[in-house]
């Protein structure tokens, strides 16, 4: 009968640790951005892989949302001759981020309780368009007359 009363005491044990340690409330702050079906928003957010976000020179700016911070957020560039954020907090919050040089620049994110993510910015200049190719469906040959 002793043995049977430890066996529960231990198992009561066990079962009250897994419920204070099953919850975790220190979400991380990670990255997505909406997915765009030609030009139809589709609702979903694609994770950036490995927080690495890349943006041309000729466009005008890259919209990142932030997920799992708490408050307001505020972005910084570690190189703005590189990318240039701004952060937004209306609505979700969100970094634009804009590239006016080639090159790589870590973009920080802190919420308002202090915790922080690394972006990673690698800004390239996107090919240049010579001509325009396939832009009407080829006209008919048409034999001359024999």
């Amino acid at each position: 009968m002793h043995l049977k009363n430890i066996y529960f005491v231990n198992l009561w044990l066990v079962f009250c640790l897994l419920f204070t340690t099953a919850c975790n409330d220190d979400d991380n702050i990670y990255f997505t951005q909406d997915e765009i079906i030609g030009d139809i928003n589709s609702g979903k957010q694609i994770a950036l892989e490995n927080n690495t976000l890349v943006v041309y020179t000729n466009n005008i700016g890259t919209s990142v949302n932030v997920q799992g911070a708490k408050g307001k957020i505020h972005a910084t560039s570690s190189d703005e001759n590189i990318v240039l954020v701004t952060s937004s907090n209306e609505g979700k919050a969100t970094v634009l981020v804009e590239a006016l040089n080639i090159g790589n620049a870590q973009i920080t994110v802190t919420d308002a309780g202090g915790k922080f993510s690394h972006l990673y910015g690698r800004s390239k200049r996107r090919g240049r368009v010579v001509g325009k190719k396939n832009l009407h469906a080829p006209r008919e040959k048409t034999m001359p007359d024999q």
